[in-house]
């Protein structure tokens, strides 16, 4: 590949991603837990009960049966 042949395929793919990198950008960063994986446990940080996290539901969102607080994600 020439160095013209580069530069020109460069320029296409950065016309194409270009304009939408801040936002490619911004949801790396928002979403870094979510891209390490989320959580793999449940834990309530009262009395310290620990369940598996079910995918798509979030820690926060189910109350521990013990003591009714909402468990805390742990990302191991």
């Amino acid at each position: 590949m020439t160095k013209d042949k580069f530069k020109s395929l460069l320029n296409q793919a950065w016309k194409t991603v270009g304009p939408f990198l801040p936002f490619i950008l911004a949801g790396l960063l928002a979403k870094k837990g979510k891209r390490l994986g989320g959580s793999a446990t449940c834990t309530c940080p009262q009395c310290g009960y620990t369940t598996a996290h079910i995918r798509g539901i979030p820690c926060s969102s189910i109350n521990c049966p013990s003591c009714s607080t909402p468990l805390k994600g742990e990302i191991c």
